[in-house]
């Protein structure tokens, strides 16, 4: 089968929906599908079996080209509004569809590469960011005041350097997908998101899945403070790491096109 994945970015571009793309069309060639991943400046669009857009700025250009076409929103900014003609075929990534109240939303969450994403031998470090983002200028003086070590990954050269820092790292704060390749690691993860719209309060309890719904999935939430973060990493650095499984249940990759390919029998039929 034919497959197109886009999204308002370039591929190669650092971005949890470029890496979601990524990530799903690893595996779509794994299977034996022709996959080509298209940015929203991109000038040659194939005619293909299957469309996944992400963000609507290339919603138009996927739909001509493609025989069936599923819309996967990411979060809730203008980007990611199904535009007319998306309802037909519709995913949602992580657990924007309660935001969503109207249309057939589908529930699919992250999908994370866990072959790749497993536990091994890496950089030791006490306390790593695994974040592109900025803020919290404060946490590399909060570690060093409770003797820690302290990196932020902001950019690596290649996927294996990001698993290798988290791989040997005793606590990851990260969100999103960073999060959940930190899990996927085998490592404690401390949730926590700096972006205006998404103050959470760190992940430091040991009712997870209440912690998921209201620091994880949601937006909203409380401010981040370098108290509330001392209270996160002191918890975590005393955790069990038991979070890979909730990451092979619910984001596994393989489960995750599955459930994707459900959505358009008839084109991977076809």
């Amino acid at each position: 089968m034919r497959v197109l994945l886009t999204s308002h970015c370039d591929s190669g571009t650092i971005g949890g929906t470029q890496s979601w793309n990524r990530t799903v069309a690893g595996e779509l060639v794994r299977r034996g599908h022709d996959v080509t991943m298209r940015g929203r400046r991109a000038s040659m669009w194939p005619h293909v079996d299957l469309a996944i857009v992400s963000q609507n700025t290339t919603f138009e250009k996927a739909r001509a080209v493609a025989e069936r076409t599923i819309y996967v929103s990411h979060g809730p900014s203008e980007l990611e509004h199904a535009p007319a003609g998306a309802d037909e075929y519709v995913a949602v990534s992580d657990e924007i569809v309660r935001l969503r109240k109207q249309g057939p939303w589908n529930l699919i969450r992250q999908p994370i590469d866990t072959e790749f994403w497993k536990p091994g031998p890496g950089q030791n470090i006490d306390v790593l960011r695994f974040s592109y983002y900025g803020g919290m200028a404060w946490l590399p003086d909060l570690c060093a005041q409770m003797g820690l070590t302290f990196h932020h990954l902001r950019e690596e050269p290649s996927s294996e350097a990001c698993r290798n820092w988290c791989r040997g790292a005793n606590v990851i704060i990260a969100s999103g997908r960073s999060a959940l390749e930190g899990m996927s690691c085998g490592r404690p993860v401390i949730i926590a998101d700096q972006r205006p719209y998404n103050g959470k309060e760190p992940l430091g309890e040991s009712d997870h899945e209440h912690a998921m719904l209201t620091n994880y999935s949601g937006r909203g939430g409380h401010p981040i403070t370098p108290n509330a973060m001392e209270v996160a990493i002191r918890y975590q650095l005393g955790a069990v790491p038991t979070l890979r499984g909730h990451v092979l249940k619910y984001h596994d990759v393989r489960n995750i096109v599955d459930q994707l390919l459900a959505l358009v029998p008839e084109a991977v039929t076809a």
